[in-house]
């Protein structure tokens, strides 16, 4: 057996009316719209007065008292450092030249400048607190190059 109710003046006809039916029916809610249709809204929402008395789709109260203010946050980055240094490579060699991070530091990227038109045969970290770049041979006459690192504090915890 299915009730309608065609308008919700209160949770307590809803609650009495699941009482009466003793679990055995349904009782669904209406609008006044979906009463002149005909129409069940399923997932109705019941009055802000039925909430305390048992009611499935009371509307949330309003927010409590704030908390207490929490620990501050770290910075994303902490003791951000670019550290860089310029080498001479010698006409044919490729001697690898690296830079290192300040004592508690790690490296977290790195880089390097060369003349055009030449390419490092590698660009890569050096361990866990420097910065690599192994220049070219093939060339008959010194240029210079410039290696750089990005440092970071290391927090122990990670």
């Amino acid at each position: 057996m299915i009730f309608r109710i065609r308008s919700v003046p209160a949770c307590s006809v809803l609650a009495a009316g699941a009482l009466l039916l003793g679990g055995a029916g349904a009782v669904s809610v209406q609008s006044a719209a979906a009463a002149r249709t005909g129409a069940t809204v399923p997932g109705a929402t019941d009055p802000p007065s039925c909430c305390g008395h048992h009611c499935e789709h009371c509307p949330p109260g309003r927010p409590g008292p704030p908390g207490p203010p929490g620990e501050p946050g770290r910075d994303g980055v902490l003791g951000w450092e670019l550290v860089q240094e310029e080498f001479t490579n010698p006409p044919f060699s490729s001697t690898p030249r690296s830079v290192t991070c300040s004592a508690g530091k790690r490296v977290v990227s790195g880089g390097y400048t060369l003349p055009d038109t030449i390419s490092p045969n590698a660009s890569r970290p050096a361990g866990t607190n420097g910065w690599e770049v192994a220049p070219p041979s093939n060339y008959g006459f010194a240029y210079n190059f410039t290696v750089y690192a990005i440092c970071a504090l290391a927090d122990p915890g990670v």
